[in-house]
């Protein structure tokens, strides 16, 4: 979860700025300044909760209930139905994730405090659903996350600003060097079935679940390469057939 996912800007980028143009009330337009990846109009609390007009902000207040009703242990966030980022959300698709966080049986969730509230540099809410170690699905937030980034086309699923186009569900575990660790059994089905739910909630199938390693412009590996994305999208379309 190393990762620099803001709200992406456009316009003239140098190594060490980005200068991007958001469209806020009444056809306003404001400037904003990236430095060292820290979007800085996202700082300006009398800025950042204006909403952009003509932009859906989807809110996902079935998300528990849902992961719920599929048989998953569900943990909703406090606060998560109000959480999420001010800016468009009109998702089509799941995007996977890793923490990089070493989960452990005494702290199978140790990213949650992380993904809920950010980290520097980048405001939380970093994803919608974080699976625990023990499968356990704890829901963060019902809007928009930080996430996804800039993404590019992947499957179905066109390419642009990734934030907008899909649910975040970020596994807690630790791939890397020098942990190397593997998604429990526990964690990967629970993240089987929370894709198949969101997918098919959204009116999609299992072609719509990507990786972060399949869209990121950044070269991101989510989540792990312990986990191979054709068969994971092979267990979402068994899984849609079983609920069908």
């Amino acid at each position: 979860m190393t990762r620099i996912d803001e709200e992406p800007t456009t316009g003239p980028t140098s190594s060490s700025a980005t200068v991007g143009r958001r469209m806020l009330l009444g056809g306003a337009v404001a400037t904003s300044f990236a430095v060292g990846g820290l979007a800085l109009l996202d700082r300006m609390p009398y800025v950042r909760d204006l909403p952009i007009p003509g932009r859906r902000r989807v809110q996902l207040t079935w998300l528990a209930d849902e992961l719920r009703s599929a048989g998953l242990r569900v943990q909703g966030d406090e606060g998560w139905l109000e959480r999420g980022r001010p800016w468009a959300f009109d998702p089509v698709g799941v995007l996977m994730h890793h923490t990089a966080f070493r989960a452990t049986g005494a702290d199978p969730q140790p990213a949650l405090a992380t993904v809920r509230d950010g980290r520097p540099g980048l405001r939380g809410p970093l994803c919608h659903v974080l699976v625990a170690r023990d499968g356990t699905c704890h829901v963060v937030a019902a809007g928009r996350a930080n996430h996804a980034g800039e993404a590019r086309p992947s499957g179905p699923v066109e390419g642009g600003d990734g934030n907008v186009s899909y649910v975040g569900i970020e596994i807690d575990y630790a791939p890397q060097q020098p942990f190397s660790q593997r998604p429990t059994t526990a964690q990967l089905d629970a993240s089987v079935v929370a894709a198949a739910v969101i997918v098919a909630r959204l009116g999609n199938g299992a072609d719509h679940v990507r990786y972060h390693a399949e869209t990121s412009l950044a070269g991101k590996w989510d989540p792990g390469s312990t986990l191979d994305a054709d068969a994971f999208r092979a267990r979402v379309a068994a899984e849609l057939a079983r609920r069908a």
